[in-house]
């Protein structure tokens, strides 16, 4: 069964159980396909099965491939475009920390955030990301019982101005100067309060 075939079966059975099978076979022959009929499903195929289909909800703790990174964030960025709004997104707060996961993986080279210590290098900060404007949205709609696990995420991955605000919710300041002292940047001090998690 050629891919066109394949594709053509799962969007005539897009409310059947068995789309997510089928999505899985195309998946693993044509990424960009499968995503792209992801999208065109929405709803009836809901964003945290293709969180599934790219890997970012095993059970092994195995790290998804950059390939299957990119396919997932392409995912997000095509149905925000289709939709209009991230909004109907953020209010699932499993699919926001496996968004998070994936756009904090698309980072820089660890050698330009962490030192040989695993401490923040100097100015770390001060890098872009090529995936900052969804960080922030994420984090800024994360919810309380979430957000420890973004605070994690935010450390292991070295995105310090997302840790540094996540610390102050947590009323974790000396740590928070700690950081900040190492990147060297006392202005921070100061903007930790303009974006933030919700604390209601």
């Amino acid at each position: 069964e050629g891919d066109t075939a394949l594709r053509e079966r799962i969007l005539e059975s897009s409310s059947d159980a068995k789309v997510l099978p089928l999505l899985c076979r195309l998946y693993d022959r044509d990424r960009v396909g499968a995503v792209s009929v992801c999208v065109e499903l929405y709803p009836s195929v809901y964003p945290i099965e293709v969180a599934f289909l790219c890997r970012f909800l095993l059970e092994s703790g195995r790290r998804p491939s950059q390939a299957d990174i990119e396919s997932f964030l392409d995912y997000f960025d095509l149905l925000i475009q289709k939709e209009g709004s991230a909004r109907f997104l953020l209010s699932d707060q499993v699919l926001n920390v496996a968004w998070l996961e994936a756009a904090l993986l698309d980072r820089p080279g660890r050698e330009k955030i962490f030192c040989s210590n695993g401490m923040p290098r100097a100015d770390s900060h001060m890098i872009a990301w090529k995936r900052e404007k969804a960080i922030k949205r994420i984090l800024r709609e994360i919810s309380v019982q979430e957000n420890v696990r973004a605070l994690e995420l935010c450390e292991s991955h070295g995105y310090w101005l997302g840790y540094i605000q996540l610390l102050c919710f947590h009323n974790q300041r000396e740590r928070a100067v700690e950081i900040i002292a190492r990147l060297g940047d006392t202005s921070l001090i100061e903007d930790a309060h303009e974006w933030g998690p919700r604390s209601e």
